[in-house]
């Protein structure tokens, strides 16, 4: 039943991509792939429930997992490797983020000027309350790091922690056991 639910959820976070596309003004094509997929991954979980096949129930359940345990890392680190400019910034706010364990994880928003457009990111690394209270005040100003080509996008440090690495690797590990698992399982 659990599986079900699983891949019943796939389908409804693909169908979400989906019709994000239609109000996306960037990256549609990336939106309908990955929805689509995703939708294509609730359909075979389903079926392998329906169908009691558990090499299905696997791809179909798991492997979205896998994926964004892929992608969540890499799009930080793809980040940092493009923002090369470092400008100043003004960190405007601390967003809050439920994170595992009942814990909380936070990142910053900054505020900055360039090219003479104004823009307020929030950064995509986060942080425990006791690191963001100790690197992050409100109001104060900090050096980020822009991508020139979009400066919509910043990063505190163009040098992301291993960890990041780390999590990346366990996703493609994750995801060929999952493809081996379905086609020779």
């Amino acid at each position: 039943m659990i599986w079900c639910i699983i891949s019943a959820m796939w389908l409804i976070i693909g169908f979400g991509f989906c019709i994000q596309v239609k109000k996306a003004e960037k990256n549609k094509l990336k939106l309908a792939v990955f929805g689509s997929v995703l939708i294509l991954l609730g359909i075979i979980g389903i079926m392998g429930v329906v169908l009691q096949n558990n090499r299905w129930i696997t791809t179909g359940a798991l492997i979205p997992i896998a994926v964004f345990t892929i992608e969540m890392p890499w799009s930080v680190i793809k980040k940092a490797r493009n923002c090369k400019t470092q400008i100043q910034a003004t960190c405007t706010k601390k967003i809050r983020y439920a994170s595992v364990k009942g814990q909380e994880n936070y990142a910053p928003v900054f505020a900055y000027l360039y090219e003479g457009n104004e823009y307020e990111v929030q950064s995509p690394l986060t942080y425990s309350k006791s690191e963001i209270t100790k690197k992050y005040t409100i109001g104060e100003q900090y050096p980020v790091y822009v991508d020139s080509n979009h400066p919509e996008y910043c990063i505190e440090s163009n040098k992301v922690p291993f960890w990041y690495y780390v999590t990346c690797f366990i996703g493609w590990g994750m995801l060929v056991f999952f493809m081996w698992n379905l086609i020779w399982g």
